[in-house]
């Protein structure tokens, strides 16, 4: 009596089942089949029907995927992908969709991250990040958009000085500082150095190079790094982590503060 029932049972589901394929409504007629096999778990016709369903399913959201992939519709592209590859996971085109949706997501996700640090005025973390984004989504526009604008930034932060004149100069053991100040004045700049700076004699040629190119000589031969603090004003300090990370600090609280003062400036305008 109770094989009766279970077969009624099971009939009753496959032509519920055959039903909703028909209809296209695959996913449902995946968990019709389920509950029949669960049922009768050594009725190879009905595991077959079920694998069956379970591939037209995942063909089905697989399709949907592409279409929102297509689209840069992304949250809606893994959801369909992800469904694919649950009915079918070792398939490797529905394996390399959900890969391409996983790694344009990434870059969509890298790309709000690297409008942030360029909000907040971290101009190199942007960078980097914004070089990311366009390897791993070439098509961002917005990303190469921001890489050409931030590269702009950093050379026009790094230069200083109005002179184009080649210098020219000799420097025998001479004070390390009156070597930058004297080298600062053919560009017409100021120089400020942190106090941890240590005043030793250097020997040095500069032949025929521009400011820039001096500059850049004698901070890597003595282990030094500068730093724009003003229009004309360079800032000398050692090159090392915690002296970097200060004034990293000290630059992004400057940068919020001029922020800030500038919209209590236009607030009291208006």
């Amino acid at each position: 009596m109770m094989s009766l029932v279970l077969l009624s049972c099971t009939t009753s589901q496959v032509r519920m089942a055959e039903d909703l394929a028909a209809a296209g409504q695959w996913d449902e007629a995946v968990a019709i089949y389920r509950q029949a096999v669960k049922a009768n778990p050594y009725d190879r016709e009905l595991v077959a029907r079920l694998d069956e369903a379970k591939q037209e399913a995942a063909a089905a959201h697989y399709e949907v995927g592409r279409e929102y992939l297509a689209e840069r519709q992304l949250p809606e592209a893994l959801t369909e992908l992800k469904m694919a590859m649950g009915y079918d996971p070792s398939n490797r085109d529905y394996q390399a969709a959900l890969a391409d949706a996983l790694r344009l997501k990434q870059a969509q996700d890298q790309l709000q991250l690297a409008r942030k640090f360029q909000g907040m005025g971290r101009t190199d973390e942007a960078l980097a990040i914004y070089e990311r984004v366009v390897e791993l989504d070439p098509s961002l526009i917005e990303a190469l958009t921001g890489i050409t604008t931030l590269s702009t930034q950093q050379r026009a932060a790094q230069s200083v000085g109005q002179s184009t004149k080649p210098i020219t100069m000799r420097f025998q053991n001479a004070k390390l500082k009156e070597v930058f100040e004297i080298v600062a004045r053919t560009a017409n700049i100021n120089v400020v150095f942190d106090k941890d700076i240590r005043d030793d004699p250097i020997t040095i040629f500069l032949k025929d190079m521009s400011f820039d190119e001096a500059l850049t000589l004698i901070l890597n031969t003595n282990g030094l790094v500068s730093q724009k603090v003003g229009p004309d004003t360079l800032l000398i300090l050692p090159n090392n982590k915690q002296k970097l990370a200060q004034y990293q600090d000290l630059m992004v609280r400057t940068f919020y503060l001029s922020n800030a003062k500038a919209k209590d400036a236009v607030m009291g305008v208006i």
